[in-house]
């Protein structure tokens, strides 16, 4: 976890370092994603694990956050197959509040440069790799966010209302001209 967040704060984080929190965010994701019972049982580590994988979830490499993601469509896939109640659990809002976060990373990369991070550079040869690999995450990230409209329809339409006015307020007023989702 300490690995996770040093490598999303650095402008140049150690390479070596980085492979490493690759394959912990791989081991992770995978566990997560296998042996979700196991986590679901007590409600205190699976909000650590979370926790862990939302930090994961920040790194600045896109292969990382691919990573991360397919742990995410787990929690939405197992969230479906369960019965819904009219009541948000700790769970419900941790996905929420997971999926605020997703949509942050989502909107700051494409508002963003759009180039490649230092971490991209040492997964992708060239850009065109690179953008391919964007643009078929990126596809994951809307098919993510279809679900989680299904799942929580007056939720997402404030938090998306909420965030998509502050952050095109921030941009409009910064000058940006990024690309569009």
């Amino acid at each position: 976890c300490h690995l996770a967040i040093q490598a999303s704060n650095q402008e140049e984080p150690d390479m070596d370092d980085y492979e490493f929190l690759k394959h912990i965010a791989q081991i992770c994701c995978e566990f997560g994603v296998n042996f979700w019972p196991l986590l679901e049982r007590k409600d205190e580590e699976f909000q650590q694990f979370t926790s862990i994988i939302l930090t994961l979830s920040h790194v600045k490499s896109l292969n990382v956050f691919s990573l991360t993601l397919s742990y995410w469509g787990a929690f939405i896939e197992r969230k479906r197959s369960v019965e819904n109640s009219t009541s948000l659990s700790s769970k419900d809002e941790m996905l929420l509040f997971s999926f605020g976060k997703i949509l942050e990373m989502t909107v700051d990369n494409a508002f963003g440069t759009n180039g490649m991070s230092k971490l991209d550079e040492q997964d992708f040869v060239e850009e065109d790799e690179f953008m391919q690999a964007w643009f078929n995450l990126r596809s994951r990230i809307l098919d993510f966010v279809r679900k989680m409209s299904i799942l929580y329809p007056s939720q997402l339409l404030l938090f998306t209302s909420e965030n998509w006015k502050q952050t095109l307020s921030l941009r409009s007023s910064s000058g940006d001209q990024g690309a569009v989702l």
